[in-house]
């Protein structure tokens, strides 16, 4: 593939050209010639790819395919292999091993040194072949544990089910920062700091990690269900999710000098009036205490372990609605005998003549809160509802739209109006966005052939910044 795109603003360019992606299906690495793989040895499996770009960004009109261009572009390769396995053990316990190994070669990298005379700090391009890889290591063990709480045959509730995944796991990976690997140098700051950076900094596959990994991490998820007593049903009874998933994870790093244990996260799904309001939410505790002097905002994170607080807390209610929710589609074939077209449209009629067609739409109700500390003191707080929908007007005309309420800032955040027809052989759509930050419209004719839907398109776009008018 290759791509183009440029910055109308600043009329930067970024061009992509060729990139290839090479893969393969997951294959096992020593399968068994019965087809029953048993033991470690012949569940491995194996996962690998090829990527391979020339790429270049922030070209000025001027240097397009000029010798500032290819001084600037980077050309580079990523190959990726992932091993991974598994096997039983004792019966009820999963156990699996898996390694990653990241290979990069690139023809770019940069050195860096502070010029005292100039005060600068100089940033100077390498045009030589070179690259590093990378690797990581982990193993996990996992079960999965139920209990049941039953009750009387005359009870409403008959019993509570509860399922608990716990798994375990220890993961390894080197310190690619050391010097003996030469993925990175140092240069002395004007203030005379030794400070360290990659030879690989802003290339188009990364920089490795610096930094030794010896973590343990824990996750334990829950799913909570009961079983009730219903008329409706034909069995007698019914299932009830109370959760769907309640899921508790954390990790402790072994290698890191301070700050050894993570984040502790809680997320929660569940859903409710027979799954049509659904409901997640996330909540970030830091398990270390945060100390705050008098008068400043941002505190201090201290090692004291044990002072759970919250960093972070999120909460999405998603409501969707269609012509369905309210009864059944309508069978026009079964209930209109009379059947033609309105300007290429097809209708069916009723006894008056009226055209009749199924006329499906939906309406989809979210509302979201979130709350973030980041060891402030007080934080920030972000609520919206949104509303998001489309209906056809006609069997090949169609409308869709959707708009948000910021319940902080009290005023209607990104809306957006679009039309869309359907002409069969070729589709047209218009989109509008009214107000807000960007005001943009955009008009897009295309074949709907799959292998034309590219070739043969025509797409017209406007942009305005804020305050200004179309």
């Amino acid at each position: 593939t290759g791509s183009y795109s440029q910055n109308f603003t600043t009329g930067l360019t970024d061009i992509r050209l060729p990139q290839l992606n090479v893969s393969t299906n997951q294959f096992y690495l020593f399968k068994p010639k019965t087809g029953i793989r048993t033991g470690m040895l012949e569940n491995i499996t194996v996962n690998t790819g090829l990527q391979f770009s020339n790429y270049v960004s922030g070209v000025k009109s001027g240097d397009l395919f000029t010798k500032t261009m290819w001084d600037n572009m980077q050309t580079g390769a990523k190959n990726n292999i992932a091993l991974a396995t598994n096997t039983t053990v004792a019966k009820f316990f999963t156990f699996s091993l898996g390694a990653n190994i990241d290979n990069v070669a690139t023809t770019k990298t940069i050195s860096k040194n502070y010029n005292p005379v100039t005060n600068t700090l100089e940033r100077n391009l390498n045009k030589n072949l070179t690259g590093y890889s990378t690797f990581s290591t982990s193993a996990s063990l996992q079960t999965v544990l139920y209990g049941m709480l039953k009750f009387g045959e005359k009870s409403k509730i008959q019993a509570i089910r509860h399922m608990v995944t716990p798994s375990i796991g220890f993961t390894y990976s080197p310190d690619f920062g050391d010097p003996k690997f030469g993925y990175f140098k140092s240069y002395y700051d004007e203030r005379g700091v030794l400070t360290t950076y990659s030879i690989f900094e802003g290339g188009m596959f990364g920089s490795p990690n610096q930094g030794l990994t010896q973590s343990i991490g824990f996750n334990i998820n829950n799913n909570l269900e009961m079983k009730v007593r219903s008329k409706t049903d034909s069995t007698g009874t019914k299932k009830v999710k109370i959760f769907e998933s309640l899921n508790i994870s954390g990790g402790y790093n072994f290698a890191a000098d301070k700050y050894k244990w993570s984040l502790i996260s809680i997320s929660t799904q569940t859903s409710f009036f027979q799954n049509k309001l659904s409901v997640n939410s996330n909540v970030s505790i830091d398990p270390y205490q945060i100390v705050f002097i008098p008068g400043q905002e941002n505190g201090i994170r201290t090692e004291n372990f044990g002072h759970f607080n919250i960093q972070s807390f999120s909460m999405n209610f998603s409501f969707p609605l269609n012509n369905e929710t309210f009864g059944k589609k309508e069978d026009l074939a079964t209930k209109y005998k009379t059947k033609g077209e309105i300007r290429n449209e097809v209708y069916y009629f009723d006894q008056d003549n009226y055209s009749r067609f199924n006329q499906p739409w939906t309406l989809n109700l979210n509302a979201n809160y979130g709350y973030s500390k980041n060891n402030t003191r007080f934080g920030k707080s972000v609520a919206s509802l949104g509303l998001d929908g489309s209906v056809k007007l006609t069997p090949y005309w169609s409308l869709s739209g959707n708009t948000h309420y910021d319940f902080v800032s009290k005023s209607l955040a990104y809306t957006r109006l679009g039309f869309s027809r359907d002409q069969r052989s070729f589709s047209f759509t218009f989109n509008w966005v009214p107000f807000g930050q960007y005001k943009v419209y955009d008009f897009f004719i295309s074949i709907k052939a799959n292998i034309l839907k590219d070739a043969v398109k025509y797409k017209e776009r406007s942009f305005q910044q804020s305050g200004s008018t179309f």
